[in-house]
């Protein structure tokens, strides 16, 4: 009596089987290959990423429990929304290790120099609106309260267009 044979014992069963198996490596290698594309960012988002905002430290000093207090000048041209933003992340990692920091922000190195003048009240009308004008934020971080964070003044600091960004 003749035996029948598997299907899978056949040599067109073991063909299949093995063109089978070809097939799944092949999808499996190519799928998960781990270059997998990631969606482009769009031109204006690449720029963003790259773009470090640069400031000019005028006057520094050291605060007892830790950190250190500056003055800062940026460069006017980004004294806008997302620019200051930028500001406020470089800050955030510019002071990463310090307890504390009081960084005053400035678009205007004359005004920057003045702030010293303006807690003494040494400043004419003139040169106080001056000074009010160019004084643009400040960027505060106190480990202990938990308070860190950038105020912008987008309309001097009397005005009502303040944005704050938290950390």
């Amino acid at each position: 009596m003749e035996e029948k044979k598997k299907w899978y014992k056949t040599r067109l069963g073991r063909g299949a089987i093995g063109i089978g198996l070809v097939f799944v490596i092949i999808v499996v290698i190519g799928g998960s290959s781990g270059t997998e594309e990631k969606p482009k960012q769009s031109a204006t988002a690449e720029k963003k990423a790259e773009k470090v905002i640069k400031y000019e430290i005028v006057r520094r000093w050291e605060i007892p429990n830790g950190g250190e207090g500056k003055v800062i000048v940026v460069d006017p041209s980004y004294f806008n929304e997302s620019d200051m933003q930028l500001l406020g992340d470089k800050l955030y990692k510019d002071t990463k290790n310090d307890r504390n920091a009081f960084i005053y922000i400035y678009d205007d190195l004359g005004a920057a120099k003045m702030r010293d003048e303006t807690d003494l009240g040494k400043l004419s009308t003139e040169q106080s609106d001056e000074y009010f004008k160019h004084f643009i934020g400040s960027y505060t971080r106190n480990i202990n309260s938990g308070y860190h964070q950038l105020e912008v003044y987008f309309d001097t600091i009397n005005g009502d267009n303040t944005k704050t960004y938290k950390y």
